[in-house]
């Protein structure tokens, strides 16, 4: 998970401190385990919503989803208006992800299902 957390690869909201990704994965974990919620969630699901929490602000432009629908941003027409800064965090995380080869060590069904997962969890 370090690169996840590094400045080098940006992964982490030029707004915010590497200390909110990592509360908010600490956070998950936890609630995971004290409502005894892992029996119920395979690894994979685990995984995922532990990157999904990691990457939950990822480049976060400083407003919301209604200042950016508004004033008819580019992220608002990018993204049709629909979860703007959601598709945004994730994207963008991709990108990263994608660059640095994150996912390349896993199989390739196994890689499409983390995506598949971490793209229905910011619905």
């Amino acid at each position: 998970m370090s690169l996840i957390i590094t400045e080098s690869t940006q992964l982490v909201s030029s707004s915010s401190i590497p200390a909110d990704s990592i509360d908010v994965m600490a956070s998950t974990y936890y609630f995971v385990v004290s409502r005894q919620m892992a029996a119920f969630l395979t690894s994979l699901d685990l995984f995922a919503s532990l990157v999904a929490s990691a990457i939950h602000d990822f480049k976060h432009p400083g407003t919301n989803n209604t200042f950016a629908i508004a004033s008819k941003s580019e992220l608002a027409l990018i993204y049709n208006d629909k979860s703007v800064l959601e598709n945004y965090h994730l994207s963008e995380a991709f990108r990263v992800f994608r660059v640095h080869l994150v996912f390349n060590r896993l199989v390739t069904c196994v890689a499409r299902i983390m995506c598949s997962l971490l793209v229905s969890s910011r619905s």
